[in-house]
């Protein structure tokens, strides 16, 4: 999408991150273990955030209300648990689950890296454009 004037990221992120809220509160009515939390929240809670980050900017509000939705999804409301543990493979007990900061920048650069890996399949305006961050 081309975002015409200044939109701030908190009101870019914001419908989706309302929305990934209300199906992480829906989900504290659930009895679910917390690896079934772990998959609901990477199969039916993220998937929301995907658009808006990949146009716009991660910025530090947005990235700590992405983590209030891990701690409501996941139900972390204990220090002995949190994302960066969860994060881990499993093999080290962890559920292999990107931390709110990782995932938002990962969706954010993707286009940047398919543009870069593959050209063609991009506008020449768009190749242009992003190509001019590849060289600096």
């Amino acid at each position: 999408g081309v975002l015409i004037g200044h939109v701030p990221p908190e009101v870019a992120y914001g419908a989706a991150i309302q929305k990934a809220l209300g199906r992480a509160y829906s989900m504290q009515h659930w009895k679910l273990s917390l690896a079934e939390r772990v998959e609901l929240l990477k199969l039916w809670i993220l998937p929301l955030i995907v658009y808006p980050s990949r146009v716009v900017f991660p910025t530090g509000p947005v990235i700590s209300m992405l983590r209030t939705v891990y701690s409501v999804a996941l139900r972390l409301n204990s220090w002995g648990i949190t994302p960066s543990i969860l994060s881990l493979p499993k093999a080290k007990g962890g559920f292999s689950l990107a931390r709110p900061r990782t995932f938002l920048l990962w969706q954010h650069s993707t286009p940047f890296v398919h543009s870069i890996k593959s050209p063609c399949n991009f506008s020449k305006s768009l190749y242009d454009e992003l190509r001019s961050f590849a060289v600096k």
